[in-house]
């Protein structure tokens, strides 16, 4: 993977308030707090291209195109409205990644088993108990973002069970992330 992308994944993410402080310093005209707030969020960029399957060069260009919605998701938010700026950006940030032209690669299997997990996925998805990453494995099938009333249907579960299995899945992924994140060298990023 290249350097820059590993040193984006090594970074720590801020936390609410310092977010929300900076994000006004910046619509206020703070240049400085802007340039902070686009640097903090360059991670999520990251992870959401390596979600879709991006690798290689493909990754390195979707990186590109995702942090160019980054910037225009960061001069477009109001964190006065009760949500990050990663929440905010994060469907932006897809569009512009599907736009460059070049696709992921597609998704491994779309029907795992309990025995064959997820077919691969690099790996992000086997550590998932199997309802859960058959969940995100046909979700993502494809590297298209599928609607969850088909997942749903496939699965023969509710909307409501594909979304709640789909949020454990995210917050276990994300938990994972963190505690590789937590042995790798940190840099500190001041307010």
């Amino acid at each position: 993977m290249d350097e820059y992308i590993t040193r984006i994944l090594r970074r720590g993410a801020i936390d609410r308030d310092t977010e929300i402080r900076w994000a006004r310093d910046a619509r206020r005209g703070d240049r400085r707090a802007r340039a902070k707030l686009i640097e903090s969020g360059l991670r999520p960029v990251v992870l959401r291209a390596l979600m879709l399957g991006y690798r290689d060069d493909d990754l390195t260009e979707a990186v590109q195109n995702g942090t160019v919605a980054l910037i225009e998701a960061v001069d477009r938010f109001d964190p006065d409205r009760g949500t990050r700026l990663a929440t905010f950006a994060w469907w932006p940030i897809a569009q512009a990644m599907r736009a460059t032209g070049s696709e992921p690669p597609s998704a491994p299997e779309a029907e795992p088993t309990e025995a064959s997990g997820t077919g691969g996925l690099d790996g992000w998805l086997d550590g998932l108990r199997p309802e859960l990453a058959a969940v995100v494995s046909r979700r993502y099938a494809a590297n298209a973002l599928r609607p969850r009333r088909i997942v749903a249907r496939e699965l023969g579960i509710s909307e409501y069970m594909v979304r709640a299995r789909e949020a454990e899945a995210l917050r276990e992924l994300a938990t994972g992330l963190a505690r590789v994140d937590d042995r790798a060298p940190q840099r500190r990023v001041s307010s």
